[in-house]
């Protein structure tokens, strides 16, 4: 078995992704590896461009475009208010929950990661560039009737991951 040296997290600060994030550090510690948690800030979608465009043009979209490119930046590099807000959130989620974990396998997050753009890109892009060897998410629960036993973001990442990925079932 290959060994697992860093696991990714992927987190949306919900209190399941809190039950979750309890296994990853589990996982870490059992593996002696190291945990980089994940928070994708979703996009709009390339329909909902195509729409939108229809309506503003094409140009002032390029415009609206360029400008949310620009404070996605300035999200990721830490110099907007909202970018500290949820670095601080992740943080203290992290903080949080390994409070709950037993003292013996505390578990540091090696880095706290927050990127924009479609989720399942997101988590497979930081998986590469940060080298991680799994991925541990939550599994949403679904109605049949909403989603067909995965949600998409889960789906897409079981369908492109070349790496093992834990779902984590919500607690009883």
């Amino acid at each position: 078995m290959k060994s697992i040296k860093k696991i990714l997290f992927v987190t949306d600060l919900s209190d399941h992704a809190a039950h979750a994030y309890q296994y990853a550090v589990a996982m870490a510690e059992r593996f002696g590896a190291g945990i980089v948690v994940l928070h994708v800030l979703e996009g709009t979608s390339s329909v909902n461009e195509e729409v939108l465009g229809k309506w503003i043009g094409a140009r002032r979209m390029s415009e609206l475009k360029a400008k949310a490119r620009e404070e996605a930046r300035d999200l990721l590099i830490g110099k907007k208010r909202h970018g500290v807000i949820v670095q601080e959130a992740l943080e203290c989620f992290c903080s949080e929950v390994q409070q709950g974990c037993e003292e013996e396998s505390r578990v540091s997050s090696d880095a706290i990661v927050i990127t924009e753009g479609k989720v399942v890109d997101g988590i497979l892009n930081t998986c590469k560039e940060t080298d991680c060897d799994m991925i541990v998410m939550a599994h949403p629960v679904r109605r049949v009737i909403d989603e067909p036993l995965f949600g998409a973001t889960t789906r897409g990442v079981l369908r492109k991951s070349t790496h093992p990925v834990l779902l984590v079932p919500p607690p009883q």
